[in-house]
């Protein structure tokens, strides 16, 4: 099956969001899902989803399950356990990030993508940033918020030559390679700006006062080339 990337908006909507140092102004930007044109015949399988009937049995079963998740008191249930695994998966991208575990931080945030995104219904669903970014707010109140946590990481990002501030210059300079080649994987790019995002939200609640964060906002950083490396082949993992 070959696919064919239509000129449409959203390759100007990704560059918009991937200039932006760091990613913090991502209210009301959304990430369009990539349309694919198929060039060869559907198969039967392929027709049959399409049909009208299946579709028709599908929005029923979307109606009934909810509703029946919440008479048979799985709903709450089904919550906290996404919000124990977003929570854990939270803590790994922090670790991650401190000790410049490159590869497990882009792990752990399509972990947490994921996770966030049935938590928020977003999955198959063109994902919003600030709605991810807000699932993330919600967590890091559970996270290793304790004062000695927080005194470091604010140590850590005043310090332009720390790792996590290394970390995020080289995401935003893979997230600038790939789109100069136009090599655009919709999985790649959504981990990129979710991650530059988590980094940016990170700051913004681990900051006290406003004027902290902006600083950090307009500091120069540069980015690791061993570090993008290992971006690169994290990004290559994910299918």
């Amino acid at each position: 099956m070959a696919f064919k990337i239509e000129k449409t908006r959203i390759y100007q909507k990704l560059l918009t969001i991937g200039q932006s140092s760091p990613l913090v102004w991502f209210q009301g930007r959304k990430l369009v899902k990539l349309r694919s044109t198929v060039t060869r015949r559907q198969t039967f399988s392929q027709r049959l989803k399409r049909s009208s009937v299946i579709r028709k049995l599908g929005r029923k079963l979307q109606w009934v399950k909810p509703r029946l998740f919440k008479a048979l008191g799985l709903v709450a249930r089904k919550r906290k356990a996404i919000d124990r695994r977003s929570r854990q998966h939270l803590k790994d991208t922090l670790v991650a990030a401190i000790r410049q575990k490159t590869d497990e931080f882009i792990q752990a945030v399509f972990k947490l993508r994921e996770c966030t995104g049935k938590g928020s219904e977003l999955n198959g669903k063109s994902n919003s940033l600030e709605d991810f970014v807000s699932e993330v707010g919600r967590h890091w109140q559970d996270a290793s918020k304790t004062p000695q946590f927080i005194a470091y990481l604010q140590q850590q990002l005043r310090d332009p030559a720390s790792k996590i501030n290394r970390l995020e210059a080289s995401l935003k300079e893979c997230f600038e390679l790939m789109m100069a080649q136009r090599d655009i994987n919709p999985n790649q790019m959504m981990t990129l700006t979710s991650a530059r995002a988590l980094l940016s939200e990170l700051a913004y609640q681990t900051f006290s006062d406003r004027s902290a964060f902006d600083h950090w906002c307009q500091a120069s950083r540069e980015s690791d080339k061993e570090m993008m490396l290992e971006i690169n082949k994290a990004l290559a993992s994910l299918y």
